[in-house]
């Protein structure tokens, strides 16, 4: 009888030598405490200025509670012969108007992803390009993807300008309110599509085959494949509601209607501003307490949602039930062309000259040469390629430990939720409370005196979910015999992981861990607010990009934006090309390992 039929082959790990029972508690510990240190540094930071003083006051400002302004939130007026219907959203004050957009853009886009992965769970043609537009969308470049979602739905240069000129009768314009909803929309859906796909590309196919042979097709199919991919649909959703209310870059592109600065995030960052100095608005603690208390319900949903998902288990299916569908396919792509056409747009705009007039750029080369002119830049983007490798190489040795030992041993549930949490935390919450808890207090991680170690603490915090659930995902799929080989012929625990298992998880972690170093070097909410403590000037400074295209974009985003598109670039094309470097690192130390 082997070890596999007898015990699982965790049993033999937890229950062996104390010398392996300290590695994995080391290995937990180790992977698990910045985990565990944002989350409590967060809460008590928020917590020592006198939490209800600073939401009294917050709540009692103008327009937080009660509208600014009223009106019925759209206005007509006829353009060319078109009636331009323009809509701003109706004011409900800032809470209200953060709980708003966040559900309804993240409705609205959990719908569409659920409907497009639906389709390519169904059909044959759909499900390779499904992961083409799936892996182009991905990558984001924030407050750039804003500027461009906004020049886009401009009714002097974008698309309504273009269905004017051709006398449409009737045109729709978001603007403030609506225009950061339509723009956080299209820009979660890829996010709420991949959460959908890897459950429902798992479902069990006899149900669906027996609709099929019942009758069922095309929408009748979708909904069904929805009601039994709900937990994921629930999931998306409820995340989507925390991750559009975190979001900057939206609003601070659309601040030039003042709805769009009424947002929690929006209100929250500007105070936060005056930290450089040493000084901290009670009142932003206080917005910084709203977002946290609004996205409350959406994180107890979040969780309560994973660990339903994280009980099933479920066998996938080796190929799509229906074949052909071209017609399927190209509504497909129609749902998601929006999201992935944002980001190639984005991306292109690193290669325009100006984008002045009309609804197509100027290609040209200007960017780069602005970006060799600007050296605070380039040196952002250096910066926020090392901070993502960093970040990235110790999440390869750690988490992807942590997420093998849940797989095999016990506690996966725990440690699921451990790393789920702080990605669902308002990252200018996450930020107001580490600098309250260590600005001033010198040491290591005194932000005042070198935010860089406080920073890469709250990257790797809130990155590490990432790579986590795409580790224990893929330590699910390794045979425990490889280990259970290794160990019979007398290898240690941890020789044995490093031997049979470490080297199969880090060839097809590449993936996930590309997109892990990417959403780091892209990450705005710490950049944005600790990342900046120091300023950015000249070539030497240690603040990520992220920071310096914020103030760029902020004084003149149609003129700095394609040097910004240029900068992020360059960020990911080096933090890219640095993780495959550490991945054959650790694979040649893997393979030294057991020689």
């Amino acid at each position: 009888m082997t070890l596999s039929e007898n015990r699982p082959f965790s049993h033999c790990i937890v229950g062996g030598a104390a010398a392996t029972r300290l590695a994995e508690a080391v290995a937990v510990t180790l992977a698990a405490a910045p985990v565990v240190f944002v989350l409590v540094s967060a809460v008590v930071g928020l917590s020592s200025y006198h939490p209800v003083s600073a939401l009294i006051l917050a709540a009692r400002e103008p327009g937080v509670l009660t509208p600014a302004a009223g009106g019925p939130g759209y206005y007509i007026t006829r353009v060319n012969g078109s009636l331009v219907v323009i809509v701003e959203g109706v004011d409900l004050g800032s809470l209200g108007n953060t709980l708003g957009v966040s559900v309804v853009a993240s409705l609205v886009a959990t719908l569409v992803a659920a409907a497009a992965t639906g389709i390519a769970y169904l059909y044959s043609s759909a499900r390779v390009l499904w992961r083409l537009l799936i892996a182009v969308s991905l990558p984001s470049f924030p407050f750039v993807e804003a500027y461009v979602a906004q020049r886009l739905m401009s009714i002097d240069y974008g698309v309504p300008a273009l269905l004017v000129s051709h006398h449409v009768p009737i045109v729709v314009v978001p603007r403030g309110l609506s225009g950061v909803a339509v723009y956080e929309a299209v820009a979660y859906i890829p996010y709420a599509a991949a959460i959908i796909g890897g459950y429902m590309f798992s479902l069990p196919r006899e149900e669906i085959e027996a609709a099929i042979q019942l009758g069922a097709r095309g929408p009748r199919l979708v909904m069904l494949l929805s009601r039994l991919s709900s937990p994921a649909v629930m999931t998306a959703l409820a995340f989507g509601a925390v991750y559009i209310m975190d979001d900057v870059s939206g609003p601070f592109v659309f601040a030039r209607d003042p709805l769009a600065r009424s947002l929690l995030s929006y209100r929250a960052y500007t105070y936060f501003l005056s930290a450089a100095t040493g000084y901290v608005n009670l009142q932003g603690i206080g917005y910084a307490l709203l977002l946290l208390l609004a996205s409350a319900p959406f994180i107890a949903a979040s969780v309560v949602l994973y660990r339903r998902m994280s009980r099933e288990t479920l066998t996938g299916i080796s190929s799509p039930p229906l074949r052909g569908g071209l017609a399927a396919a190209a509504l497909m792509a129609f749902l998601l062309l929006p999201s992935a056409g944002l980001r190639v747009a984005s991306m292109l705009y690193a290669f325009t000259d100006t984008w002045l007039r009309g609804l197509f750029p100027h290609l040209g080369l200007r960017p780069w040469h602005m970006l060799l002119t600007h050296p605070d830049m380039l040196r952002g983007s250096i910066n926020s390629a090392v901070y993502a490798t960093l970040t990235l190489a110790a999440m390869l040795a750690l988490v992807a430990w942590v997420a093998w030992w849940s797989q095999r041993g016990r506690g996966s549930t725990v440690l699921g939720l451990l790393f789920t949490l702080p990605v669902l935390l308002p990252g200018i919450a996450v930020a107001y409370g580490l600098y309250l808890l260590y600005a001033g207090r010198g040491g290591l991680l005194d932000p005042l005196a070198n935010p860089v170690p406080l920073l890469l603490l709250g990257y790797y915090a809130r990155r590490s979910p990432l790579l986590f659930h795409a580790a224990s995902a893929l330590a699910r799929s390794v045979p425990a015999s490889l280990e259970e080989a290794a160990v019979s012929l007398g290898a240690h625990p941890l020789q044995g992981y490093l031997a049979a298992v470490a080297p199969l998880l880090l060839r097809r972690l590449s993936a996930a861990a590309v997109y892990t170093a990417l959403s780091v070097a892209g990450e705005v909410s710490l950049s944005v607010t600790l990342g900046g403590l120091l300023g950015a000037e000249g070539f030497s400074h240690p603040a990520p990009l992220m920071y310096l295209v914020a103030s760029y974009m902020g004084y003149s985003g149609l003129k700095y934006a394609p040097l910004s598109a240029a900068a992020t670039l360059v960020s990911y094309a080096l933090s890219s090309a640095a993780v495959y470097m550490v991945l054959r690192l650790y694979l040649l130390i893997a393979r030294k390992s057991y020689r």
